[in-house]
């Protein structure tokens, strides 16, 4: 077998490894409900990039920054997220697209409270 070969192999075997992958990983968002059972945190996960620090995205999400911590703990522990090497490893990065968990980023309701 020649290079090219042994690419267009391994090329294959990582689209159904990524497809297989992708159901699991879907299912065990569905299973594990507390990941995401407030809007807000998918808010914060879609936001934790590694840069962005528990206040700034306990701002953005609207909780506050002991609930990022709590968040960023349950989702490395669930192999969602990692820590960065940024700050000590104080800091928290997303592992995963939204669509590859299944989650979509929750709209607004502008018209809420106003009449």
């Amino acid at each position: 077998m020649n290079d090219g070969e042994i690419n267009k192999i391994l090329k294959e075997i990582l689209k159904w490894e990524r497809l297989i992958g992708t159901e699991i990983l879907r299912k065990k968002v569905k299973e594990e409900k507390d990941l995401f059972a407030d809007p807000k945190a998918i808010v914060i996960y879609n936001h934790s990039d590694g840069d962005k620090s528990t206040r700034e995205l306990a701002k953005m999400g609207g909780v506050t920054h002991t609930t990022v911590q709590a968040l960023w703990k349950k989702w490395i522990d669930a192999g969602i997220a990692e820590s960065t090497e940024k700050y000590g490893g104080g800091r928290c990065r997303r592992i995963f697209e939204l669509n590859e968990l299944g989650l979509e980023l929750p709209v607004p309701d502008k018209g809420k409270g106003k009449e």
